[in-house]
């Protein structure tokens, strides 16, 4: 078996473009902004015009200290809907993201193949300027290698990317952000652009205000994944993921919030819209 690096980031992918979302407590200089508040999920349903294709969780952990940083711990998983018989996937991925410059540290993603776990973990050497990765199978390593980094300043993987789109998502700008995705180290075209919007969210009755981002990506992820999306994220200070749209090679996907725990909105969303 002959395994990259990259391969496994497939599913890590989607985390970055099915998502696009969450909330972090951080601007790029480190002030603080929002409160990180741990122990909260999110589910969302992902569909295909009607058709529902699968089921995004994403949950924030307690903060840990890690290379010697304090890091939010989050963890994000897909399953595909079972009743789809050419449509078998799971991923599960956790990603360490420094507290205060809001860059990717370390990733670990599981993935299920027909044969087995792939495992692959990411690690972000700022110091020595290159990202190493190691990829298991079935719990043997079978492939570790190295790269320099080809961009300058913090890098993003899925998670980390969900969380640096999110906490900007009120301000007006338009940056190009270095991402690790399967076909390598890429930039993500982002633009905030300070617009906001209401969403109707059934499981409440309501329509909720939301700030509007809209990006390309000019890589090709999970499902075809690929070229423009779009992200409505709570205008609230909890910055909540409510739903997102993005295209693929035929048509385009949309993921919409669902289920969340109390802990994460809860009783506490009081002004819908």
């Amino acid at each position: 078996m002959e395994t990259t690096g990259l391969e496994s980031s497939s599913r890590m992918s989607v985390c970055i473009l099915l998502l696009l979302l969450v909330y972090e407590n951080t601007f790029a200089d480190g002030t603080a902004r929002f409160p990180y508040i741990p122990n909260q999920e999110f589910q969302y349903a992902v569909r295909y015009g009607p058709l529902r294709i699968g089921t995004i969780r994403l949950a924030a952990r307690a903060d840990t200290s890690f290379k010697g940083s304090l890091a939010h711990h989050l963890a994000i998983s897909f399953d595909s809907n079972p009743d789809i018989p050419f449509i078998h996937l799971q991923s599960r991925t956790e990603s360490y993201v420094d507290a205060k410059g809001g860059y990717a540290l370390a990733t670990i993603s599981h993935d299920m193949t027909d044969s087995g776990w792939v495992t692959t973990w990411y690690d972000f050497d700022y110091e020595g300027r290159k990202i190493s990765y190691t990829v298991s199978y079935n719990g043997r390593t079978v492939s570790e290698r190295s790269e320099p980094m080809q961009f300058d300043g913090g890098y993003q993987d899925g998670l980390s990317l969900v969380l640096f789109l999110a906490r900007r998502a009120d301000i007006l700008d338009t940056v190009l952000v270095p991402t690790v995705v399967e076909s390598g180290q890429q930039l993500t075209l982002v633009a905030f652009n300070r617009k906001e919007d209401t969403v109707a969210l059934g499981e409440i009755g309501k329509k909720i205000l939301c700030f509007h981002v809209s990006g390309r990506a000019n890589y090709r992820a999970l499902f075809g994944v690929t070229g423009d999306f779009q992200a409505w994220i709570s205008a609230d200070p909890f910055r909540i993921p409510v739903q997102a749209k993005l295209r693929v090679l035929i048509g385009s996907i949309v993921i919409k919030l669902e289920k969340w725990s109390e802990a994460a909105w809860g009783r506490k969303l009081q002004k819908p819209y």
